[in-house]
């Protein structure tokens, strides 16, 4: 069977995910493709009625490998690739999505940039989580959002492309080389390493068209290596670039010392993005207690001017009970001339006072 484009996509119980990776695909824009499932090791029933409900619409081009004993995440996909013969090839893992224009957009440059041989996409993170059978998603950010190409220096560092977002040649894979089954992770990074240190490789800039989505609370089957298996992440970074460094030692390859290098500006990189994380932390602390002192301020203001009305309020009722003893007064002498008239100023100038505090 011959197409443009095979699809490999590994799956081992994990229906839920399957089914969403399927739905991807189906719904991409570009169809002219072959897709490759690798159940590996696990039950065949829920994989081959996903294949005809959800993949329904491209049954026809559907290969589902079921492999009686588990080969490993990279040994199922060289057997994947060799099953299938296309101008292009690419790894859509079962937990990852694309957008639907992703085949057409990657299919189009490589097309009419002869001189690539690869090319990779602005990629989104989704951060999400599995409860009862479904997923929820929790956040997104943008992958490597400062970098806009395929840079064999930051590759070295680390590796910001995923294979969800990396359509390749399928003449170059020989040249570079399988995937290294020794390797129980990042063996799409040391892959990557030897394509970009021979190639040069194309980048899609703009809207993200691929979704690397993680679990940073999920373990076994429904986890990510990248999250769940950190600690032989970082083991095996180390020892990819320990291995390439002897290389280089005794056969004069020159991948070893960069790199060395480039983990040396990771490591740089990686304090540079802490001490930024708690400058902002302490920033925000500031201001925080800023915003507290300013609130504390206020509120006492508010206080004393409650205080303040309460007071005018009292006095100005005790000002009105004497103007209303003196005009009882005023009533009891109304006899005496001289003295209502006393009276008369001394009430109108309370009234006058009265009116004054009440304003």
């Amino acid at each position: 069977m011959n197409a443009k484009v095979a699809i490999v996509t590994r799956t081992r119980n994990r229906p839920v995910m399957l089914e969403r990776a399927l739905g991807s695909i189906v719904g991409q824009t570009l169809q002219d493709f072959i897709l490759v499932i690798v159940n590996d090791s696990a039950e065949r029933e829920p994989v081959d009625e996903l294949v005809r409900t959800v993949g329904g619409d491209i049954a026809d081009r559907v290969i589902v490998v079921h492999n009686e004993s588990p080969q490993g995440r990279w040994g199922a996909m060289d057997a994947a690739i060799a099953a299938a013969d296309s101008d292009y090839f690419i790894l859509h893992d079962d937990d990852d999505t694309w957008h639907p224009r992703f085949l057409e957009e990657t299919v189009r440059h490589l097309d009419t940039h002869p001189e690539d041989s690869a090319v990779a996409v602005r990629t989104e993170l989704i951060f999400e989580e599995v409860a009862d059978g479904s997923i929820s998603e929790v956040s997104r950010q943008i992958l490597a959002s400062g970098l806009n190409t395929v840079s064999f220096l930051e590759i070295l560092k680390q590796n910001y492309i995923p294979p969800i977002a990396l359509l390749i040649r399928r003449s170059v894979f020989a040249a570079v080389g399988a995937f290294d089954r020794s390797l129980p992770v990042l063996a799409d990074w040391d892959f990557t390493l030897r394509l970009v240190s021979r190639y040069t490789v194309g980048f899609i800039d703009g809207e993200p068209l691929a979704y690397w989505h993680h679990r940073e609370t999920s373990t076994g089957d429904e986890g990510n290596s990248i999250v769940a298996d950190a600690i032989n992440h970082q083991r095996y970074n180390l020892r990819i670039r320990d291995r390439y460094l002897r290389e280089s030692i005794t056969a004069g390859y020159e991948l070893g010392p960069l790199l060395l290098t480039g983990e040396l500006f990771r490591q740089l990189d990686t304090k540079a993005t802490d001490a930024r994380g708690e400058q902002s932390r302490v920033i925000h602390l500031a201001n925080e207690a800023h915003t507290e002192h300013i609130e504390v301020v206020h509120a006492s203001l508010l206080s004393e001017l409650d205080k303040a009305r309460r007071d005018v309020e009292s006095l100005t009722e005790s000002v009105s009970l004497m103007a209303a003893e003196l005009s009882e007064l005023h009533a009891h002498m109304t006899a005496a001339p001289l003295h209502r008239r006393l009276i008369e100023g001394i009430g109108n100038r309370f009234r006058i006072r009265s009116r004054r505090l009440g304003d």
